[in-house]
């Protein structure tokens, strides 16, 4: 796995080895692969990993044929928007479909594409895999059927991700068969199942998926029982507050305590049975509050650890905290604010206060206390009762402060005060004549015999009252050794610098609220250890950079919400296969369709809105399938255009009618009429049966698209005469003979 941090290798030669086992995912952090990836003739096994579609600048070669290979083609290397070459994955055992987003990347491709040979594509993979059986949900009309009654002991293999789309569903009952594998999240979008989702007596091995709480219409049975659960029970299965039949996942391997919110089931009447399972701690009182109401059957104690400490029968999960035994708080450490920011502030700092009004009679003969370690207080150190004392250190600076604006010079008796004041962090040895003019915080003794009144002439500016103007970011001046950046609602102003890439050793950037303007520099790619990005609620404008695909490791949140963004949002960003918690675009100007590649972000669960833009066309499938895992909020298609062709949202542009029509029985395209403006949709390479097309003498803008060499039936003519394309020649064009 370690292969994963050579991340500047653009070419990559395994090829006719006997390497075996799987690929390792952190193949995807490959992001300068460029030249070749190449792993012919091994024995590698497995599936192809999804992460691979990050290699999105992969241009030449992509070859795993004659290898073990199964399961399907990720629609992920669909992304590999620049690829050409040679695509090789024949003589594996690969099956299913070959996703519409990885066929798209043969139009473009010239040295060779050879991927059906030697599989079992279109064929549902469980069927190729010798003695299994598939339910038989691939294919079914979405729209007509509305129940699934397949307990029938004869199904194998796993639950298809597709049994999701089965949204009109209202009964689902695949008991008593030998299903294997996890339950899909996906399940989570079957909102019409009302009857009954039984799963009973199968040889399922997962987790219980949240997403099953939102199957929230279901009324009649929920049965989970004898199927191989582990994990913990989810406190959003007590949202089913219809269930009113039978609610059962006993003879399981769930382990933990039982979630106060099962309370809430208060439509139960018949059977709660969680037996047999490795659930520990003591009932809840909402739960056993219950058990008055189930009259046929309550099976919750038997075959459980209910009344001991989860501590004691998953040590390894949980701790015991002996009884009585407080927890230690530091006596000289006060209690972190409720409402701290998880990183170092990096407002200004505080203004520095007033001299005291008298000063010493002397001043001491021995140098100054050296300075402590830790940030200095205000409070002056004690004077040494003898014996000189080592000069000043300079403390070291914080991981994430940024340079605070430099205090306003104190009034000085000296007849000539030095224009430059010491800074508070490195402070120079106290003269024994004419002192230097010393800032309040300085750490050393402070005179105390009074100070004479100055004449108007020597009078500096007086101390501002409130905290100074803060305008530019200023990066420059930021260690490069800092790891977090903290700074919202500060009030910075101007562009966000292109230093910012320097600070690679950076995890967590919030600058959200501020006034930063204009684009974001190119140079953010470079933050590659960055699992945070907030830039929400500036004015920043222009395209988001590409670059945005290098931050790899974006796991927590991506949040530019309330911005001016404009032009695409970049396909690359579906490299940040981590992202679980935030992806954030609402309210910008983002114009343009939701790229395909956003339906890698396999891991997300959190918040993903892209609301109040002007985004257009279509969902992509791979996208709204992220749906099925989201719990904190989705937002996509209020304030956009979604459902319309990009080119009729934009105001003054008509499209050429070639979305939606029927790719097996069109087979002529006569549009030379004047009419049509905006760009060649990239559909037209979907109608392989047309033999005669002529797009001439109308407004037409934008590239020739690639895709027109899958026409290869074009036989009468291909005409695009006198239009304002502004574009190279497509290589693509040549397969049209």
């Amino acid at each position: 796995t370690q292969i994963g941090s050579l991340t500047r290798v653009t070419a990559l030669d395994f090829s006719s080895n006997q390497l075996s086992l799987a690929l390792p995912t952190e193949l995807g952090s490959l992001v300068d692969l460029s030249v070749s990836f190449d792993l012919t003739a091994n024995e590698l096994s497995s599936t192809i990993p999804t992460q691979l579609g990050g290699a999105v600048k992969l241009a030449s070669s992509f070859q795993l044929a004659s290898n073990k290979l199964s399961q399907g083609l990720p629609t992920q290397l669909g992304q590999l928007e620049k690829f050409k070459g040679t695509f090789a994955v024949e003589s594996n055992s690969l099956c299913g479909f070959v996703p519409s987003e990885v066929q798209a990347l043969s139009y473009s491709v010239t040295a060779g594409w050879t991927v059906a040979s030697g599989n079992s594509f279109g064929t549902p993979c469980c069927q190729v895999t010798s003695g299994f059986n598939c339910l038989p949900v691939v294919g079914l009309d979405t729209s007509t059927t509305t129940s699934l009654a397949l307990s029938t002991g004869e199904y194998t293999a796993t639950v298809p991700t597709q049994v999701g789309l089965l949204t009109e569903v209202t009964a689902l009952d695949v008991g008593f068969n030998s299903l294997t594998g996890p339950l899909p999240t996906q399940l989570g979008a079957m909102t019409k199942l009302s009857a009954q989702a039984v799963f009973s007596s199968n040889q399922l091995s997962s987790s219980v998926p949240t997403e099953l709480g939102m199957l929230t219409g279901v009324v009649a049975n929920f049965e989970l029982d004898d199927i191989g659960l582990t994990s913990t029970l989810p406190t959003e299965l007590g949202i089913l507050t219809g269930v009113a039949n039978w609610f059962v996942m006993e003879q399981n391997d769930i382990t933990g305590s039982i979630p106060s919110q099962f309370g809430r089931l208060t439509s139960l009447t018949a059977n709660f049975r969680l037996a047999s399972n490795n659930l520990c701690s003591e009932v809840p009182t909402e739960v056993e509050a219950l058990s008055s109401g189930v009259a046929a059957s309550w099976k919750v104690v038997t075959g459980n650890d209910i009344g001991t400490p989860c501590c004691e029968t998953l040590s390894s999960v949980y701790t015991c905290t002996p009884t009585g035994a407080p927890s230690p708080v530091p006596s000289s450490v006060p209690s972190p604010s409720p409402t701290a920011s998880p990183y170092p502030s990096l407002a200004p700092s505080p203004l520095p206060t007033p001299l005291p009004s008298s000063l010493p009679s002397s001043m001491p003969s021995s140098a100054p206390s050296p300075l402590p370690t830790a940030e200095p207080t205000l409070v002056p150190s004690p004077v040494p009762s003898a014996g000189p004392s080592p000069g000043p250190t300079t403390p070291a600076p914080s991981s994430s402060l940024l340079p605070s604006p430099a205090p306003s010079p104190m009034p000085t008796s000296v007849p000539t005060p030095s224009p430059t004041m010491i800074p508070t962090a490195v402070p120079s040895p106290l003269p024994t004549s004419a002192p230097t003019p010393l800032p309040s915080s300085a750490p050393w003794p402070m005179p105390t015999t009074p100070m004479p009144t100055p004449s108007p002439s020597t009078v500096p500016s007086p101390l501002p009252t409130a905290a100074p103007t803060v305008s530019a970011l200023a990066v420059r001046q930021i260690p490069n050794t800092t790891t977090s950046i903290s700074a919202a609602s500060i009030g910075y102003t101007g562009t966000v610098p292109t230093e910012l890439g320097l600070l690679t050793d950076v995890t967590a950037i919030d600058l959200s609220e501020n006034q930063l303007s204009s684009a974001l520099p190119t140079q953010i790619g470079s933050l590659t250890r960055v699992t945070a990005l907030d830039f929400s609620s500036n004015q920043l404008s222009l395209a988001l950079p590409t670059e945005l695909g290098s931050l790899v490791d974006l796991s927590v949140s991506f949040d530019l919400t309330a911005n001016e963004l404009s032009s695409t949002i970049p396909t690359q960003l579906g490299g940040a296969v981590k992202l679980a918690s935030s992806f954030q675009l609402a309210s910008n100007k983002l114009s343009q369709g939701l790229p395909t590649q956003l339906g890698q972000l396999e891991k997300f669960k959190g918040t993903f809105a892209v609301e109040s833009n002007s985004l257009c066309g279509f969902v992509p499938s791979e996208v709204q399938a992220l749906s099925y895992s989201v719990t904190a909020g989705w937002t996509v298609a209020s304030g956009n255009s979604f459902g319309t062709p990009c080119c009729q949202v934009t105001s003054g542009f008509n499209c050429l009618p070639v979305v939606g029509l029927d790719t097996s029985t069109t087979t002529s395209l006569a549009l030379s009429t004047g009419e049509y403006t905006a760009t060649v949709p990239t559909q037209v390479g979907l109608l392989t049966e047309v033999t005669a097309l002529d797009v001439g003498f109308n407004s037409l803008t934008g590239p020739l698209p690639t895709q027109l060499g899958a026409m290869t039936k074009l036989s009468a003519q291909a005409v695009f005469s006198s239009n304002q394309l502004s574009s190279s020649v497509p290589t693509e064009l040549g397969m049209l003979t």
